[in-house]
């Protein structure tokens, strides 16, 4: 049975198209800072969310007494697990969130679009790939951009290993606030004549102060290196 009261064969293709398209202009801005989610999970999803309204009319049409926001609105729920899965949770920081909430909004895009309210789910795409764009230039060039790091101390001789991690703890915690940073996660390890303690905190992204931040914690006596990764 076709959906001849609704939609002919053209509008079906028509709506499949556009739903691909536009999630393919979110899914290239994420695919290009290497997200979990990039560009062929977010065109599945708004193709898959387009299809399941699509459905939902033809069901609608075709026993009549079925709303056809039925079978749409359980993508809505689906999709917090998909989006679930690219949180990731480690060493007391988040990621992932913005790509999750991208997932959810090419799944509504797609949903919007096998619906035919298409004003609307191209509105929506060219305000959130703007979003994505523009407040990354924002926040780089207007607020100081900010990212986790990892950063090793080392401890060269520990004379009372308690208290003498606790005044170098002490003394980055003063270092890292000058900088206004804080510490997020914290581990130590003790050697024999030595020590080394691994934190993790948001720090510019600015190069000059990074070095500014290296060069105060090598000041902290008994810190003989210190070490600054990209937290992955």
């Amino acid at each position: 049975m076709r959906l001849k009261m609704f939609l002919s064969d053209i509008e079906i293709i028509i709506r499949t198209v556009l739903s691909l398209t536009l999630s393919a202009i979110i899914g290239l801005e994420r695919e290009r800072h290497s997200k979990p989610a990039g560009l062929r999970t977010h065109i599945l999803v708004c193709v898959g969310a387009n299809l399941t309204m699509l459905v939902s009319l033809f069901m609608s049409q075709k026993y009549g007494d079925l709303s056809p926001s039925r079978i749409a609105a359980q993508v809505i729920s689906g999709i917090g697990f998909l989006g679930a899965g690219t949180i990731i949770v480690y060493r007391g920081t988040v990621k992932g969130l913005t790509t999750a909430a991208s997932l959810w909004t090419v799944a509504s895009i797609g949903l919007a679009v096998g619906a035919g309210f298409y004003y609307g789910a191209i509105i929506t795409t060219f305000l959130i790939i703007s979003i994505l764009l523009i407040f990354e230039f924002f926040e780089k060039r207007i607020i100081q951009a900010k990212e986790y790091k990892l950063i090793i101390l080392k401890v060269s001789s520990l004379k009372d290993k308690i208290s003498s991690l606790k005044d170098k703890i002490s003394s980055t915690e003063t270092v890292l606030l000058r900088h206004k940073s804080k510490v997020k996660d914290l581990d130590l390890k003790y050697f024999q004549s030595g020590g080394e303690i691994r934190l993790t905190t948001k720090i510019p992204t600015d190069i000059h102060i990074v070095e500014n931040i290296i060069s105060d914690l090598l000041k902290i006596k008994d810190i003989s290196e210190v070490e600054v990764s990209k937290l992955e």
